[in-house]
C-alpha cells in the first residue's frame, strides 16, 4: 500500500543520508536532465517519504530505500514505475522513497538524517537487509553513506556537522544500486584520468571537506585493494551495483571509476541522463539481482 506525504506511520520507515554541502558545486552545473524544475524547499525532520509496504512483518525481510536525483522527488519513483516493477516480479521487498532534495545536500544533513530517520528504525523493527537505491545525486548519496560507514567521513564546508562515530552494525546497509550516479567534478575526474585511471591514482593529503577525493579513494580501495576488506568495521564490503545510459553526460566518469567492479554488477544500456534510461536500468537490475536483494547477498559480489 502506497502512502504519500509527511512523516509515515509508525510501522513504516523514514529515510535520509548525511552528505556534504560540497555536492552543491555539481548542482550548479547546467543541463541536469531527468529532473523537475527546482524550487527552493526547506528541510524537515524527519524527511518526507513515500512508502510501499507489504502486509507482512519486517523480520527477516529487505527494506529498499529509494533516493532521488537533485531535482526529482520521492513521488517520482511511483510515477515512473519503480514500485510497479518490483511488485510485477512478485518480490517481497518493502520500499520507502525519501524526499532527499537539494536542501539536505546544501546544509550537509543528508547522511545524518538517513541514519537517524531510516536505517536505525528499520534495524530496530527487525529488517534483515537494507539496500540503498539512488539515482544521479541520490546515487552519490548512497555511496557517501557507505563510505562514511567504512571510515571515510566528511566535514561539510558550510555546516559544522558530520557523521559521528557510526555504529557499524546498527547503521549498516547490505547493498547499493547506484543508477547514473554523480561521481565528481570534471577537474577531479581529469586528475584521475591523467594518472592512468583509478587503480593508478593516488589522492593528495586528506581534507575532511574534500568529499570527491574521499569518495574516489573508497571506490579505489574496494575495487583494487583486497586487504581493505579486512580493515572495514565489519570485515566485508557490501555489493555495489552500478548502471548508466550509454549517452549519459556522466558516462565516461562513471565507467572510469567503476571499471574494477565485476562485469555482472555494471549495467550499460542505451539512453541518457533521464527517467526512461533509469527505469530501463532498474528493470535490468531487478531481472538479474531482484531475488538477491530480496533474499541473500550475491556470493563474490563486491
Amino acid at each position: 500500500m502506497i502512502r504519500r506525504g509527511g512523516p509515515p506511520p509508525e510501522h513504516s520507515r523514514r529515510a535520509t543520508l548525511a552528505t556534504v554541502s560540497a555536492a552543491a558545486a555539481w548542482l550548479a552545473l547546467p543541463g541536469l536532465g531527468g529532473c523537475s524544475a527546482f524550487l527552493k524547499r526547506s528541510t524537515t525532520i524527519p524527511m518526507p517519504t513515500v512508502t510501499d509496504l507489504l502486509p507482512l512483518p519486517p523480520q527477516g525481510r529487505t527494506l529498499v530505500v529509494l533516493i532521488p536525483g537533485a531535482y526529482s522527488t520521492a513521488e517520482d519513483f511511483v510515477t515512473h514505475g519503480f514500485v510497479t516493477e518490483v511488485r510485477r516480479r512478485g518480490l517481497t521487498l518493502d520500499m520507502v522513497a525519501v524526499d532527499a532534495h537539494r536542501g539536505y545536500f546544501d546544509e550537509g544533513s543528508l547522511l545524518d538524517r538517513l541514519r537517524a530517520d531510516v536505517i536505525r528504525p528499520a534495524r530496530a523493527r527487525g529488517y534483515a537487509r537494507i539496500w540503498l537505491v539512488g539515482i544521479s545525486l541520490g546515487g552519490l548519496g548512497a555511496m557517501l553513506y557507505e563510505s562514511a560507514q567504512q571510515g571515510e567521513r566528511y566535514a561539510p564546508a558550510r555546516v559544522a556537522t558530520r557523521v559521528d562515530a557510526p555504529d557499524a552494525r546498527q547503521d549498516r546497509i547490505d547493498g547499493i544500486v547506484a543508477i547514473a550516479p554523480y561521481v565528481g567534478t570534471r577537474p577531479v575526474l581529469d586528475e584521475v584520468r591523467g594518472a592512468g585511471g583509478l587503480a593508478a591514482w593516488d589522492r593528495p593529503a586528506a581534507d575532511p571537506r574534500d568529499w570527491e577525493r574521499r569518495l574516489l579513494w573508497w571506490l579505489k580501495r574496494r575495487q583494487y585493494e583486497p586487504s581493505h576488506v579486512q580493515r572495514t568495521p565489519l570485515g566485508r564490503d557490501i555489493p555495489l551495483i552500478v548502471g548508466w545510459g550509454a549517452h549519459d553526460r556522466f558516462a565516461d566518469g562513471i565507467d572510469m571509476v567503476t571499471a574494477g567492479l565485476p562485469a555482472a554488477q555494471r549495467f550499460v544500456l542505451p539512453g541518457r541522463h533521464d527517467w526512461p534510461a533509469w527505469v530501463a536500468l532498474w528493470r535490468a537490475v531487478l531481472d538479474r539481482f531482484g531475488a538477491t536483494i530480496d533474499a541473500t547477498t550475491p556470493e563474490g559480489a563486491r
